[in-house]
């Protein structure tokens, strides 16, 4: 059967006060079908609250009392102005009794003052009821007490508190839903202060190289005629790096027939190595430069006076010839 507001809130705040006094340690339930037969799905109970000593809290869709056992504490809330029940009074009683429940206790919402609270025990096997005197009695099973009082917008609900007289009642457990941060409590989001123009960083003023500051190109000394070295020698002398060199003036070929021909008598002939044919003398080797070398005997002298007097390079001198010979016998 469907249930109206006032007996959903009286369920809701039951639940979290048996959460709050049995903690995680034991099983907390409210309005959960426990089966009680395991050949009969019929028989079956639907209690406003419930509570199984030993087995730590978890979810769960239905309770079966041959799995799990049954539960040591139910709670039954009756509201028929709102709420009108399936069964009777009379039937839930039978069928708890069957549950086997150790202590069950009955809330009458439209009951008179001084009998709302109602409590039955297991005795020898059957349910007693217990004798309640103005509405607080021991909770035997969670060594607590049962006493009725309001509760938020409810005039009168049945509640547990630690001592008889109910000054120190157990307070709602408070669930992840019901305290939601307000407006005021919730974070602020980070306000970021913006740059400005003056606070944005500067881009990096690179100097550009004026014409003073470039490189400029190495100057290398031009060699002169003075200080230019000639083949075969080492550092120029000061007299060559004074003047410049001068071109080598070749001799007339008169003049040199002439020269050569005043020069001859002074010319004396090497003498003869042993075994060397008769007539030919060996003309000593000059390394300086021939064209200036009075020696008659050169080779190199000896063509080149060919050549002056226009024979031909293959031909022979029968004037030079006969030089030597004349030069030994003078």
């Amino acid at each position: 059967m469907g249930q109206g507001g006032r007996h959903y809130r009286m369920c809701k705040a039951l639940y979290e006060i048996l959460r709050a006094a049995a903690g995680d340690e034991h099983t907390v339930s409210s309005d959960a079908f426990v089966y009680f037969d395991a050949g009969d799905p019929n028989r079956k109970l639907a209690p406003d609250g419930a509570v199984k000593l030993g087995i730590r809290q978890h979810d769960f869709d239905s309770w079966k009392t041959w799995e799990s056992g049954a539960p040591e504490l139910a709670f039954e809330i009756l509201s028929p102005s709102d709420s009108p029940e399936r069964w009777t009074f009379e039937d839930k009683l039978l069928r708890y009794r069957a549950l086997g429940v150790t202590e069950l206790v009955v809330f009458h919402a439209d009951g008179e003052h001084g009998a709302r609270l109602r409590v039955w025990d297991r005795i020898d096997g059957d349910l007693v009821e217990r004798t309640v005197t103005g509405e607080a009695t021991p909770c035997l099973t969670l060594d607590a007490h049962l006493v009725v009082g309001p509760l938020d917008d409810l005039a009168a609900c049945v509640r547990l508190a630690h001592d008889s007289d109910g000054r120190r009642l157990y307070p709602p457990k408070p669930r992840l839903d019901s305290a939601r941060p307000t407006l005021d409590d919730r974070p602020k989001p980070i306000a970021y202060a913006r740059p400005t123009l003056d606070d944005r960083p500067k881009p990096i003023a690179y100097a550009r190289p004026t014409l003073d500051d470039r490189p400029k190109p190495i100057a290398h000394a031009r060699p002169t005629l003075d200080a230019t070295p000639r083949r075969g020698s080492g550092k120029p002398s000061s007299a060559s790096r004074s003047s410049k060199p001068k071109p080598q003036a070749h001799a007339d070929p008169e003049t040199l027939r002439s020269s050569t021909v005043r020069d001859t008598a002074s010319v004396r002939r090497a003498p003869k190595p042993a075994g060397a044919r008769l007539g030919r003398a060996s003309a000593p080797r000059h390394v300086s430069d021939c064209l200036g070398c009075e020696a008659r005997a050169c080779a190199s002298f000896r063509a080149r006076r060919r050549i002056l007097a226009g024979q031909p390079r293959g031909g022979r001198d029968e004037s030079a010839r006969g030089m030597p010979a004349a030069s030994s016998r003078a």
